[in-house]
């Protein structure tokens, strides 16, 4: 008669651990180099030789009031930094809370990089403040109560996540207290 012997469980799962870690570790190295070569500005070579499409995106974070949106952005802006990314903070300047500063309710408050007046060409806003800061790569483009920017800006923030690779995040509420839409934010949700 013949015996079967147990199967070791424990060198099956090791097996099939060993390719998800492998996997697991070049993911880590790929990121890794990708996140070298884009602080040096060279992300675009890196697309190239890896056939990888990194698309920049123009994402609306959108909450009530008090809901921590603007605390969540200083969060997100010490992130990038802490990764040695650039990043640019832009604010309209018909809010008036803070001046030329993002406050959150915690306390937390953060200069504003680009303070946008209603018929400011945000194009152009970066581009002069990628210019007069020497950077070579702006990775982020932070935007507090974008609610209030008008349908143009938005436009404009579409085209530079788009043509320029610069991911955009804006941060706002959806409507007034009568339930309409700002006109920001009704472009943000149709982009």
């Amino acid at each position: 008669p013949s015996t079967t012997k147990p199967i070791n469980t424990e060198a099956i799962t090791a097996f099939t651990l060993v390719p998800r870690s492998v996997k697991n570790m070049l993911e880590l190295i790929t990121k890794s180099a990708i996140l070298e070569l884009s602080r040096r500005g060279e992300n675009k070579q890196v697309q190239q030789k890896t056939g990888d499409i990194c698309v920049a995106k123009l994402s609306f974070k959108y909450g009530a009031m008090n809901s921590g949106k603007s605390d969540t952005l200083i969060k997100v802006a010490f992130n990038y930094e802490e990764c040695v990314l650039k990043i640019a903070i832009i604010k309209p300047s018909v809010d008036t809370r803070g001046a030329s500063y993002v406050y959150s309710r915690t306390g937390y408050q953060r200069p504003v990089d680009i303070l946008a007046l209603p018929d400011t060409d945000i194009e152009k806003a970066i581009k002069l403040f990628i210019n007069d800061n020497g950077i070579k790569k702006l990775n982020c483009i932070l935007i507090d109560e974008a609610q209030l920017l008008s349908r143009q800006q938005v436009e404009q923030l579409y085209r530079i996540a788009k043509n320029d690779d610069i991911s955009v995040i804006a941060y706002g509420i959806r409507t007034d207290f009568r339930t309409e839409l700002f006109p920001g934010s009704e472009r943000l949700f149709a982009l």
